[in-house]
């Protein structure tokens, strides 16, 4: 007699199978996934051409008529010369600008010897004490070389050469070296530059204004621009208390008259009488007495 378990699975499997219990699990779908049509239109059997109107101005729709033929023939096409010899001379400039990206005129690449024959890279204390012409013309110099070697390793890499790239690299190596070298003394030197500059706006001998053809003056000289200075400063404020007192502009009468009595306190005699007045005068009874504090007298 079999066992209930033994019954259950076989029942189980006579039944059948839902349309969920065929499908595999979740995360295998991607793998049975086939696209109905493929990406492209599908291959065409046709062995001849059918397009008539093949060859046709897209534009004019022209093309060649029945019984049309063109005036050139097969026979009548340039053959090309193989023979070198027998080829025609062409002149050609030997200064042409072209052969500044070969280092011979006469070969396209360099030996591995001649390339590696070069020295090391500048350094940072022998370019601080160039100025700024021999940094410049250092500097395209380095830019001339980095474009011959960048023109040969090309021309290795079309023909398939084999040889000289390791000896390229290391030369471009110190050019490129010397050249962040000049942008280090380069950026020394201008913040060396605004450090000076910031020292300099705090002296007053050192003239940083634009224009001025002077830039350091004596004490002659600075002496004599301060008084300048001073008495410009004098005449601009007397004309502007003038021009603003004859011609004061609607409501502005009153406002600009405290302005005049400032400016007229500044003489002697003006001065002299508000001295006497304001001793002259007594003081109000109000004024007169001592401050308290409540009902206690403060001394």
């Amino acid at each position: 007699m079999a066992r209930p378990m033994a019954l259950r699975y076989l029942l189980r499997a006579a039944q059948p199978l839902s349309q969920a219990q065929l499908l595999p699990p979740p995360f295998l779908l991607p793998s049975f996934y086939r696209p109905s049509r493929h990406f492209h239109s599908s291959p065409s059997f046709q062995k001849r051409e059918t397009n008539k109107k093949r060859g046709l101005s897209a534009l004019k729709r022209s093309g060649l008529r029945k019984g049309q033929t063109l005036s050139v023939k097969l026979e009548n096409l340039p053959q090309p010369v193989l023979d070198p010899a027998e080829r025609s001379r062409i002149d050609v400039d030997p200064e042409h600008g072209l052969y500044k990206f070969f280092r011979s005129p006469d070969r396209s690449m360099s030996q591995p010897d001649q390339i590696g024959e070069h020295g090391r890279a500048w350094t940072v204390q022998e370019l601080r004490k160039k100025g700024w012409e021999d940094l410049h013309a250092l500097w395209w110099t380095c830019v001339y070389e980095r474009n011959l070697i960048s023109t040969e390793e090309e021309e290795r890499r079309r023909t398939a050469a084999g040889y000289g790239q390791l000896e390229a690299e290391v030369r471009d190596e110190q050019v490129k070296l010397t050249m962040q070298r000049i942008r280090h003394t380069l950026t020394e030197r201008w913040y060396t530059w605004q450090n000076a500059r910031e020292i300099a706006k705090t002296d007053p001998s050192i003239r940083l204004e634009p224009g001025t053809e002077k830039v350091y003056l004596n004490e002659e000289e600075l002496a004599a621009l301060e008084k300048a200075s001073a008495t410009g400063d004098q005449i601009w404020g007397e004309n502007t208390q003038e021009s603003l007192l004859e011609d004061p502009m609607d409501g502005e009468e009153e406002m600009l008259r405290p302005l005049a009595d400032m400016s007229r306190l500044e003489e002697p005699q003006v001065r002299k009488e508000v001295e006497q007045s304001s001793t002259s005068t007594a003081a109000p009874e109000d004024m007169q007495k001592k401050p308290t504090v409540g009902d206690a007298e403060v001394k």
